[in-house]
């Protein structure tokens, strides 16, 4: 009878550990579950509200006049009022016309528009601020229309490579393209040189203004991206011949570039051009790029403007011939920022954004195409007769190679 009870409780006691084991692994399942989905939810908070989104972008034609302004239904204050919207690289190229791919290898023919951040500094204007007859024009500084210059007494790195006048859309704004930090970039102003006398270069009177900072969202959420630097424009002031962007209200430039003003009321007409990403690697494919180079102009291109980051000898000797000829434009690249850990790709989107404005009115449409990227007409010999039959079609088909490139239309 004892020996019968004694295994009973065995057993009892057992049962109950096993009980309480399973409640265990119960409780530790279902906070592991819990714990799953919180961070689950961070992640999803943080890329709605803090990662930036992927823009619909990559090999691109671009059809003059075609870019799309950005809206954004928000408060707006006076500043804001002469730059109510804002484009980059995101193309329209027809109504009926879907998108495709997101990445820098892919045509894109897309209707979804990605508005960017903008970063709001702008105070109203008075005459206080826009005055600035103290300022002293830099004469130690080359004015440039194209290299990366420093914003001094800035907390993060900040340059500035080219400025444009835009009129377009009431807008009146110097545009530069430049790189800073992602979030949260320092506050600067844009100083306005305006030269006074043609026979003295350096009589220069000065407008200093706050400048507003667009950041382009292609930027793989690293800590910098190229961006735009807005200096507004008021109702009664003219395009400057150059722009200084400065720190601080008093402080001393470090940077000086000319205000580039391609507008033509004439449009151009079946006049393509090339935009290619930096140089890097010290690439040094001369055949390649020869092969580049012929195989569209053979199919219509005019132009081609490349950045050079690092490039080999045999490179460089080839396309000396074809800047001599007025073919390629090269623009140095030196921007003191490391690819893929602090900037996106040598910061290929500031280029890119550069070559378009850069040659905005000078051509009809643009490629945005790598150099292992070829757009070949299926039914036409040249891209002009490919954009005349899209014109009248509404749609372009298309198919692409795994290896080399390639875009058939």
């Amino acid at each position: 009878m004892n020996e019968n009870f004694s295994m009973g409780s065995s057993s009892g006691g057992k049962k109950k550990y096993v009980n309480y084991r399973s409640r265990q692994r119960a409780q530790m399942s279902f906070f592991i579950v819990v714990i799953f989905f919180a961070v689950f939810g961070i992640i999803v908070f943080s890329e709605i509200f803090l990662i930036d989104e992927r823009g619909k972008g990559a090999g691109v034609l671009v059809r003059h006049g075609s870019l799309v302004y950005h809206s954004r239904q928000q408060e707006i204050n006076e500043y804001e009022e002469s730059l109510p919207n804002d484009d980059y690289i995101s193309i329209r190229l027809g109504a009926d016309l879907g998108s495709f791919d997101n990445s820098i290898e892919a045509f894109l023919l897309g209707k979804n528009h990605i508005p960017m951040p903008v970063v709001e500094y702008a105070e109203p204007q008075s005459s206080k601020d826009s005055l600035d007859n103290l300022s002293l024009y830099p004469n130690n500084l080359p004015a440039s229309r194209g290299s990366w210059q420093n914003v001094n007494g800035t907390r993060y790195k900040f340059f500035v490579f080219s400025a444009f006048y835009d009129r377009r859309k009431m807008q009146r704004s110097v545009r530069i393209i430049g790189a800073t930090k992602t979030r949260g970039p320092d506050k600067v102003f844009c100083k306005l040189w305006y030269k006074t006398t043609d026979e003295n270069a350096a009589n220069f009177t000065s407008r200093l203004v706050p400048a507003k900072i667009r950041v382009i969202r292609e930027n793989w959420n690293l800590k910098y991206s190229a961006c735009f630097v807005m200096c507004p424009l008021l109702q009664n002031q003219t395009a400057p011949n150059y722009v200084s962007v400065v720190s601080k209200k008093n402080t001393i430039p470090t940077n000086l570039l000319e205000v580039t003003d391609n507008y033509n009321e004439t449009r151009p007409t079946n006049k393509f051009g090339v935009c290619v990403k930096p140089f890097h690697f010290e690439y040094n494919r001369a055949l390649q790029m020869l092969e580049f180079i012929e195989l569209n102009r053979i199919l219509g291109v005019e132009h081609f403007t490349f950045y050079n980051h690092t490039m080999g000898p045999q490179v460089d000797c080839l396309l000396r011939d074809y800047i001599a000829e007025g073919l390629v434009t090269l623009l140095p690249w030196q921007l003191d920022m490391v690819s893929q850990k602090e900037i996106r790709t040598e910061g290929l989107f500031a280029a890119l954004n550069d070559c378009l404005y850069r040659s905005m009115y000078k051509y009809s449409h643009l490629l945005l195409i790598d150099l292992d990227e070829f757009i070949i007409p299926r039914n036409n010999d040249t891209l002009p007769q490919l954009i005349d039959k899209r014109q009248s079609k509404k749609s372009i088909l298309w198919s692409s190679s795994i290896l080399q490139k390639k875009y058939v239309l």
